[in-house]
């Protein structure tokens, strides 16, 4: 099969970023030869047809009045986040909720939509979590996110954070708990700070049977929480 019979196939593909080896799964598998179809691809991104976004992530550049123009990060995480597929974390998280000014140069995000443990795509991390990234696992996941990195968040807004904890509280649920722990790993003073939140709140929960009577938790209490955010 010719070039330009590939050129033609990965230009009317209508993905954001074309992934080579699934494109010749799709596309090309029962016509040509695998190592033929990589080299037609690098002879695609050699005359700039195509540009590479990561190994083995290409995508189409846009034509612009300033030049040709290459995916953007929000594109990429626009790709592995959509249809449930994945979520925000880390310091953009913690920006958009309100918790703090500060706005991270690399964007993290969870997706179901990596083969590998992380990857990093442009200006974006990605760890792969194979898990339902519905609206209940979302607000669980992002709740003990805050927790988990609470002292690394900058300059944190204590009353936002106040206001988001009892969010928490009034959407807490047990079963979404166990989903999402066991399918992301979560230190156990992350679950005690959890515990003591939802204790302070008067919330009922079982998060004990993750925790040890024996063992004492480094985290904030809710005393001095409130302290710090002078309420």
């Amino acid at each position: 099969m010719a070039t330009f019979n590939i050129k033609n196939e990965i230009l009317n593909l209508k993905e954001k970023m074309i992934f080579a080896s699934e494109v010749y799964q799709r596309y090309f598998s029962n016509s040509i030869k695998e190592e033929a179809f990589f080299k037609a691809i690098e002879r695609l991104y050699r005359s700039k047809q195509i540009e590479k976004v990561s190994k083995g992530i290409y995508c189409i550049p846009h034509k612009t009045c300033y030049g040709k123009l290459t995916i953007s990060d929000e594109e990429i995480v626009n790709y592995f986040i959509v249809n449930q597929k994945g979520m925000l974390v880390g310091g953009v998280l913690f920006n958009k909720l309100g918790l703090t000014t500060q706005v991270p140069k690399t964007i993290e995000i969870y997706s179901s939509l990596i083969n590998k443990q992380t990857k990093t795509i442009g200006g974006v991390f990605i760890r792969n979590k194979n898990i339902d990234f519905n609206n209940q696992n979302c607000e669980m996941i992002s709740s003990l996110e805050i927790l988990e990195h609470f002292n690394e968040i900058q300059d944190l807004n204590y009353k936002e954070f106040v206001k988001y904890i009892k969010n928490i509280c009034s959407n807490y649920s047990d079963e979404v708990f166990d989903y999402v722990i066991k399918n992301i790993n979560y230190k156990t003073c992350t679950i005690s700070f959890l515990k003591n939140i939802l204790d302070f709140y008067k919330v009922e929960n079982r998060l004990s049977r993750y925790l040890s009577a024996f063992s004492k938790y480094k985290h904030p209490t809710m005393k001095q929480i409130y302290e710090l955010a002078q309420i």
